[in-house]
């Protein structure tokens, strides 16, 4: 009996090609995934890093009693030297808006004008942490409130 040359054991060259490009989907596909991940990694290590900063300047502020200027900035030193900060002290206020939606979900709730006074005491402070990442200007902000003495 003849035996082909088609009916030797191995594989073709039509099906090792495509093997290889499987293959190759498979690799660029893994890379791209673990790119992705290390970039999400390093942007949520800046954003735990801005916050314990944030956190720590707080602190700070509460320690030492509100700052006397309107606005301030500065860095946090040689440990941190790619994060800087920024201090701004006004007057609180109350969102008219924020009444009403106030009234809208209860319609019980006795609002009248009296509520929208805001004593000279109370000051709003919107601390924001700014970084740099992956060369974009990305910054984390907290606001509270306090009362100057």
């Amino acid at each position: 009996m003849a035996v082909s040359k088609w009916s030797e054991k191995g594989f073709s060259l039509l099906e090792l090609m495509v093997a290889l490009g499987i293959f190759a989907t498979a690799v660029v596909t893994l890379i791209t995934v673990q790119t992705a991940s290390a970039r999400n990694m390093a942007s949520a290590r800046h954003k735990f890093v801005a916050a314990t900063l944030a956190r720590e300047l707080l602190a700070q502020v509460e320690i030492d009693g509100l700052p006397s200027f309107d606005e301030s900035d500065g860095d946090f030193g040689e440990d941190f030297p790619e994060y800087t900060w920024e201090v701004k002290v006004e007057q609180a206020t109350i969102d008219p808006a924020l009444i009403a939606a106030a009234s809208d979900l209860n319609p019980g709730l006795n609002i009248d004008d009296n509520i929208l006074f805001v004593p000279d005491a109370l000051k709003q402070v919107n601390l924001t942490v700014v970084w740099l990442e992956q060369g974009h200007r990305r910054k984390a902000t907290v606001t509270y409130f306090a009362v100057a003495q």
